[in-house]
């Protein structure tokens, strides 16, 4: 079961998401936070951190 804390913070997320707020989206995320793309069941991009240019 997901607590209060977490589907508030999902719910900011995809609000931030839908507003195209990237400045918000980031500062809800986990600093050290890893994004993978797969495709055809391999990885081929990978990402890691919140730093933005």
């Amino acid at each position: 079961m997901i607590s209060e804390k977490s589907k508030k913070i999902i719910e900011n997320y995809i609000m931030a998401y839908n507003s195209f707020d990237i400045e918000r989206m980031v500062k809800l995320l986990h600093k050290e936070i890893m994004f993978r793309n797969f495709t055809n069941g391999e990885m081929n991009t990978e990402t890691r951190g919140t730093l933005l240019l």
